[in-house]
């Protein structure tokens, strides 16, 4: 694979990373913020709908199929489409929405994080067996 591909497909692997971890600091940074207890539900449903986003963003970029635009639109409305939909569920006493959101982007998130590692798993396994065969095919032409 010819270096400059190698570099933008780099980058688009880093990118969805450092943006979850600027986000999170920034979080972290303001920790002595207090959430409501009628607020935490759709704030942690919040930050799951864009872990999910993130996580996905990064599976892309490994499949060579990442977008910014897709993702940043993705990642905000998926976000508000969330806890909105949370709030209006709450709203005509429907607490099953939140749960449903929750079961969903959860799924989606270690669906996508199992992906990621499969295509780790792969790749070191076709590395491997790469070695193996060079290893073998030396020892078959440096023989008497």
């Amino acid at each position: 694979m010819p270096a400059h591909i190698h570099a933008a497909r780099a980058t688009t692997v880093v990118l969805p990373i450092l943006a979850f971890l600027t986000g999170f600091g920034l979080m972290y940074g303001q920790a002595t913020m207090k959430v409501s207890p009628q607020m935490a539900q759709y704030v942690a449903l919040a930050v799951l709908a864009g872990t999910d986003s993130v996580v996905g963003g990064g599976r892309a970029g490994i499949e060579g199929k990442f977008s910014s635009d897709i993702f940043f639109t993705g990642f905000f409305l998926n976000t508000l489409a969330a806890v909105g939909l949370a709030f209006f569920g709450d709203a005509i006493g429907l607490q099953d929405v939140y749960l449903a959101a929750v079961v969903l982007f959860g799924w989606r998130t270690l669906t996508n994080i199992s992906l990621i590692r499969r295509f780790f798993i792969d790749r070191a396994r076709v590395a491997q067996a790469t070695r193996a065969a060079v290893a073998e095919t030396s020892d078959v032409l440096s023989a008497p």
